[in-house]
């Protein structure tokens, strides 16, 4: 039996096992597109980040397609400073894509906490800037 993922920020309980092949563990974060989750690829038993697209815009093809155009073009970057995509897919209806998993703060916790300092903060932009490069 599987036991759903429980967080007080998702919307919904999720499987563990709702993408064949990994396992859900919490949820990072959720933005306008879906959730990703700090999950196990069970196959190298390595730690990844998982993406879904949200079940409501799942339904949309315009949405479908932008989300593979951005499964497309993040697997087609390699750069230091930018996370690598390891897999995409849809399995019964869900969306979704597979990147590398970075430990730490989000680049918006980072920029906002009021103890980073104006260098640490212009290094972290000339990094950015750097894998937009």
């Amino acid at each position: 039996m599987t036991e759903p993922v429980q967080d007080t920020a998702v919307t919904r309980p999720r499987k563990s096992d709702l993408v064949p092949g990994y396992t859900l563990n919490v949820l990072l974060g959720k933005g306008g597109m879906g959730e990703v989750y700090k999950a196990t690829q069970l196959s190298l038993r390595r730690t990844v980040a998982l993406k879904l697209l949200s079940t409501e815009l799942a339904k949309d093809q315009v949405f479908i397609a932008r989300f593979e155009k951005e499964a497309a073009a993040l697997g087609a970057l390699s750069h230091p400073n930018i996370v690598t995509v390891v897999d995409k897919g849809c399995a019964e209806g869900t969306y979704f894509l597979v990147m590398e998993y970075v430990d730490g703060a989000s680049l918006r916790e980072v920029m906002r906490q009021p103890t980073t300092g104006l260098p640490t903060k212009l290094r972290t932009i000339y990094d950015v800037c750097r894998g937009m490069e």
